[in-house]
């Protein structure tokens, strides 16, 4: 029989936001039994299965017990197949361990279950069941992942008053509230003492200055440390490279050349040095986002409608944004961020695709406009009779030059005034780059899906599928449809 041990770290109640709602969790939808007095492993986990009253499409209880117990051919062993429990050292090198032997959470991953259930129970005496579970007197059984769970059930503060408690569930739920308020406190978090003006920045200051030479050198010192070093450059290079030469693209169209490739990758490079040496750690990586291209879009219309120099704006605006800062570090107003929560950040991506959609098709709709319909069809057969015409004029005689006069006042009368050439090409060029760009990022998104190349190159895939299919599809129409006018009228 092959068994594996591991290290599973626990909920930090103080700092995870999770750890909140796996609380909740347990205070409303957790079933708790007392005093169960059944003696045999089978009998007990039945027991609690059944007074789980799981009302999933489905799902048995037999899927259950086959889960959590090891079965061979059909035959279920007395061993159950997931569990975790608490264990002390004795805090030297090659020291033994030993289990804590009063509690156990058995793990339970179906994948007809949608939601978490948990169970926590109580024997009525500690009861010998086997190999670690000698002294067992409290169960806890996780349908699905939960750290929180087994990371109360480590805690002997709470276990302990459980043990001689007739009323499990009430002395249950004020050990929870008691626990989390303990590790939720304010001073906890944010220090003791009286509050100044950019005390969090001093502490911070004071907190990172004896690490401040150890970031470095770390990375140079111990074996294959200089490959490992080569190895993350090499990565992190064209993981900054790629996004600054896409969104470059972009804002050189939205700026009319203002702000290029160029200086976006000559931006991004100072600006990763500065983070760099005066940041809280060296390995900040800056890049180049999407909300950033609209707010360098936006300035660039409100500079241009107001009559404004751009780079004059553009350098106010960012003036304004570090005196913000500077007045967000010195009153620690970084502390709100505790109450966003994952709503305001998708309503923000929300927000940047409906921008970039009503951009992409007010682009399109421009060319059609431009190149398909309000256009001059016979604009080359135009040019061709003028050139002829100024051929005449230079080469004709004398007796000629009143008729092509007035063949030339006939070809600059109001009546055929050259209007702007049709590109239809340009137009289709244009819908099949914008469709293919789309069609491209999400198939590389959803390419971790897949049962191709190894996990880290499809997540490799994933996570550059935006900045690739930007990079891909305008080398396609840079190079492969090079004969055809794409720039927009």
């Amino acid at each position: 029989m092959y068994a594996k041990h591991e290290k599973i770290p626990m909920k930090d109640f103080g700092s995870e936001v999770r750890a909140t709602m796996d609380i909740d969790h347990l205070l409303n939808k957790s079933v708790l039994l007392l005093d169960l007095q059944e003696t045999s492993l089978e009998e007990i986990f039945a027991k609690i299965i059944h007074e789980m009253d799981i009302q999933e499409p489905e799902f048995t209880s037999e899927q259950v017990r086959s889960v959590l117990f090891t079965q061979d051919a059909g035959n279920q062993f007395h061993i159950l197949s997931r569990t975790v429990q608490s264990i002390c050292t004795t805090g030297t090198i090659g020291g033994s361990f030993d289990y804590d032997q009063t509690w156990i959470c058995a793990l339970c991953m179906l994948n007809t279950v949608q939601h978490r259930h948990v169970a926590i129970a109580r024997l009525s005496h500690p009861t010998n069941l086997g190999r670690t579970m000698q002294d067992l007197r409290f169960i806890i059984i996780v349908i699905a992942p939960s750290r929180a769970t087994w990371t109360l059930g480590s805690d002997s503060s709470w276990r302990k008053p459980l043990s001689s408690s007739g009323e499990l569930p009430s002395l249950f739920i004020n050990n929870l509230h008691s626990n989390f308020s303990t590790v939720s406190n304010y001073t906890y978090r944010f220090g003791p003492g009286r509050w100044y003006p950019f005390r969090g920045l001093k502490e911070d200051f004071c907190r990172r200055i004896q690490f401040y030479a150890t970031d470095y050198l770390d990375g140079i010192r111990g074996p294959k440390t200089i490959q490992k070093l080569f190895s993350s450059i090499v990565f992190l290079y064209f993981a900054c490279l790629l996004p600054a030469i896409a969104f470059g693209v972009l804002n050189d169209d939205n700026t009319n050349g203002g702000i290029n490739v160029r200086k976006v990758i000559f931006a991004q490079a100072v600006g990763g040095i500065f983070f760099a040496i005066f940041g809280g750690q060296p390995i900040i990586i800056l890049l180049t986002t999407v909300p950033l291209a609209i707010y360098i879009k936006v300035i660039y219309k409100i500079s241009q409608e107001l009559g404004y120099d751009f780079y004059a704006m553009y350098a106010c605006v960012g003036l304004w944004c570090q005196f913000f800062l500077i007045i967000y570090a010195s009153t620690e107003m970084c502390s709100l961020m505790k109450l966003a929560t994952r709503s305001a950040e998708e309503m923000f991506s929300l927000f940047i695709a409906i921008a970039f959609t009503v951009e992409s098709i007010r682009a399109i709709h421009t060319s059609f406009l431009n190149n398909y319909h309000n256009c001059d069809e016979d604009h080359g057969l135009r040019k061709a009779a003028e050139e002829a015409i100024s051929g005449l004029r230079m080469n004709a005689t004398t007796a000629f030059n009143s008729y092509v006069d007035n063949m030339t006042a006939s070809s600059n009368s109001p009546q055929v005034t050259f209007g702007n050439p049709c590109h239809r090409d340009t137009s289709i060029l244009y819908m099949l780059l914008m469709f293919g760009t789309l069609w491209l990022g999400l198939f590389l998104y959803n390419f971790r899906k897949t049962p191709y190349l190894t996990r880290s190159r499809r997540e490799w895939l994933a996570d550059y599928a935006l900045p690739a299919s930007v990079l891909i599809m305008s080398f396609t129409g840079a190079y492969c449809f090079s004969d055809i006018e794409s720039k927009l009228q």
